[in-house]
């Protein structure tokens, strides 16, 4: 590649798929699963429990 000529190109690698053993690969799951329950929880917690500032909260009387 030449850089700073303003050309394009092309990159190409091989990455292995199989026989590699990575932390995602074994606890995956386990990191996004709690992840999905703890947006969930504050997103409830936020619309219940408000903590905006003054007039701000979705239940607020309206002008």
């Amino acid at each position: 590649m030449n850089r700073g000529v303003g050309e394009a190109d092309i990159m190409c690698i091989d990455v292995p798929t199989e026989g590699v053993r990575t932390v995602y690969a074994r606890f995956g799951d386990w990191l996004g699963w709690p992840s999905v329950i703890l947006v969930g929880l504050f997103s409830v917690s936020a619309i219940v429990f408000g903590g905006g500032a003054p007039g701000t909260h979705l239940l607020a009387a309206r002008n």
